[in-house]
């Protein structure tokens, strides 16, 4: 069976699409399921990656037009080109070519990640091209894969979908941490000694609020920096607004665009990791930062609910709150090894990698059999 990956922009890239792809694929490829992953050729990247094929493609360099130019030529090589059997679109975003996937007879696939369109950074024209991408997803897929139960009652009730909704979480690998000071050391950090946040620079990641808390905690008189992973690139609004205002606070490292292979150093050594988004999917950087044994403080939006008891909490949106618990945890010792393994275990236990990525081939081949069902059946719904 050949299956086309589309949503993604670039392998080596961080990012929820990209991490999925990273972590979940390498274990669903097998010989009955070759894959090809359409990526963006604006973000680089491989023309193969774990043997399978990677196939770049132009898209308009315009903020809205970029997914949608992009997705047209991905569906179009996907079906006349490449004769691939399930599209798995990832996110709502490509779907309004879910339509075109389905007169060709391929079976249609979509990874929902939540309500895209309550980020802040979407216009009216986005916000409305999200929805009806969502109402595609409802009407023309297969199978829409949602990531928690609550996830999948919201969508069911907000769409009525034609096809299988089925829920399966996201989840990463089993990888210790690393304590290679080097890698710390070049970006100006020091082991035990940094409040670590690892997410796209975006408004709703509550970067700001972070920076905010960080700064009325007077953590940097105490011997703690504030350490922020993510891309610096593009000419988004918000990253200016970031850099001024880190710029203003003492103790506050913009790391910008990290390499995958220096995350396990930075998670191993983060005193505190922090996830202060106040709207999330279902956050990869939470779920490794848990797997690396990090002391987890999140903010309190349901989708940061893992089922982990040692997680710590604060009010979402609010710097007071997230100032509070940060000074607090900082007061005590770090995690002892005896509940960082605790905390590992029940991560693994209810996230696992290979479970979601059994779960997601399970997923690929039911599109495929409900879209030979349909052929069967002359091309009415069964």
């Amino acid at each position: 069976m050949k299956i086309g990956v589309i949503g993604l922009r670039s392998l080596q890239m961080e990012g929820g699409i990209e991490s999925f792809c990273n972590y979940v694929y390498p274990v669903i490829i097998d010989q009955d399921h070759e894959v090809t992953f359409y990526s963006r050729k604006k973000y680089g990247g491989k023309s193969t990656w774990m043997g399978q094929k990677v196939v770049s493609l132009a898209s308009l360099n315009f903020k809205g037009l970029e997914t949608l130019s992009y997705s047209v030529l991905a569906v179009l090589r996907a079906i006349l080109i490449d004769r691939i059997d399930v599209v798995h679109f990832q996110a709502i975003g490509p779907c309004l070519l879910a339509p075109l996937v389905r007169l060709a007879g391929k079976g249609v696939l979509v990874r929902h990640v939540g309500a895209d369109w309550e980020r802040p950074k979407w216009g009216r024209f986005g916000v409305t091209a999200l929805k009806i991408s969502e109402k595609f997803a409802a009407r023309w897929a297969h199978v829409v894969v949602c990531l928690s139960v609550e996830q999948a009652e919201e969508f069911r009730d907000r769409r009525n979908p034609r096809g299988s909704v089925v829920v399966i979480p996201n989840a990463v690998p089993k990888i210790d941490p690393s304590q290679d000071t080097k890698v710390l050391s070049e970006h100006g950090i020091e082991s035990g000694k940094y409040i670590l946040s690892v997410s796209r620079i975006s408004q709703e990641k509550g970067i700001l609020e972070l920076i905010k808390a960080y700064e009325e905690a007077d953590l940097n008189q105490r011997g703690f920096k504030l350490a922020i992973a993510g891309s610096m690139i593009g000419k988004e609004s918000f990253k200016p607004t970031v850099r001024r205002y880190s710029r203003d606070v003492a103790g506050v490292v913009l790391l910008g665009t990290v390499p995958r292979s220096d995350l396990p150093t930075l998670y191993g050594g983060a005193a505190i990791f922090v996830n202060a988004s106040t709207h999330e999917g279902m956050s990869f950087s939470a779920l490794e930062a848990l797997s690396y044994g990090c002391e987890c403080l999140f903010s309190n939006i349901p989708s940061n609910h893992f089922e982990v008891d040692s997680i710590r909490w604060f009010d979402s949106g609010s710097s007071e709150s997230l100032s509070i618990e940060m000074s607090n945890l900082l007061q005590h010792d770090r995690m002892k090894d005896e509940r960082r393994n605790s905390q590992r275990k029940q991560l693994h236990a209810r996230y696992d990698v290979v479970k979601t990525a059994m779960r997601t081939r399970e997923a690929i081949d039911l599109a495929r059999n409900k879209s030979r069902a349909f052929k069967r059946s002359g091309g009415s719904e069964t």
